[in-house]
């Protein structure tokens, strides 16, 4: 999913809380009924909002694969876009295998780059909510929020737990009423400078082919 995208998905949730939140306040004599709204808004904006997080760190992970392929081992430039697309596939294979990520950290540099951090965090979130079938936060992930691991098993699962969206508030220093849809506004903000990052620090060659559209330029500009 695209950075734009992502964005204009965020501005749908909004709309919708917002409207929902007028009815509420037009209501004289609110009853049980307007309540169970908020109750039913909250999980899910969390749920929907992480989802997008996970769909958004998989199109990273796509772009530095389109990056890692400008970076050659004889630092040229590369020939032209059958080269370039051969170059490609070598960096998604060799993401593929066990040490991927780190090769490709090693690559491009990112520990260099100033949201190195936020991205470590959001790929350590986007593995958990995905792949854990509890939904909970594993150990690493705690640690990044510099929250206490030791009772790991009395959080609740991510999109539920307000321990935890209170440690991703402060790990990204957002106001203390931030909902879900506040924090995946701010890493979607954070992608995007930490792509342009490494445009800027990533030793990455020209392809001679003029002709060619370089990437997804879209996804950078947003």
């Amino acid at each position: 999913m695209h950075l734009s995208a992502a964005k204009e998905v965020i501005d749908v949730i909004r709309t919708a809380q917002g409207r929902r939140a007028a009815a509420r306040r037009a209501d004289e004599d609110p009853d049980i009924a307007g309540e169970i709204w908020v109750e039913v808004d909250v999980p899910f904006v969390n749920e929907l909002s992480l989802m997008l997080l996970v769909a958004v760190w998989h199109q990273l992970e796509r772009e530095l694969i389109w990056l890692a392929a400008l970076v050659t081992d004889d630092g040229n430039d590369i020939d032209d876009l059958k080269q370039y697309s051969k170059n490609v596939k070598t960096a998604r294979e060799r993401f593929r295998r066990p040490g991927g990520w780190k090769d490709i950290t090693s690559k491009l540099n990112l520990k260099a780059c100033a949201e190195w951090n936020s991205m470590e965090m959001l790929h350590h979130l986007a593995n958990c909510y995905k792949h854990d079938p509890s939904g909970k936060p594993d150990e690493k992930l705690l640690t990044d929020l510099a929250l206490d691991a030791t009772e790991i098993e009395k959080y609740a699962s991510i999109p539920e737990s307000h321990r935890f969206r209170e440690g991703l508030i402060a790990f990204l220093n957002l106001e203390k009423d931030a909902d879900f849809s506040d924090i995946a506004e701010e890493l979607l903000n954070r992608v995007a400078g930490f792509l342009t990052d490494v445009r800027t620090k990533a030793p990455l060659r020209h392809i001679l082919d003029r002709r060619v559209p370089f990437l997804s330029l879209d996804f950078y500009g947003c």
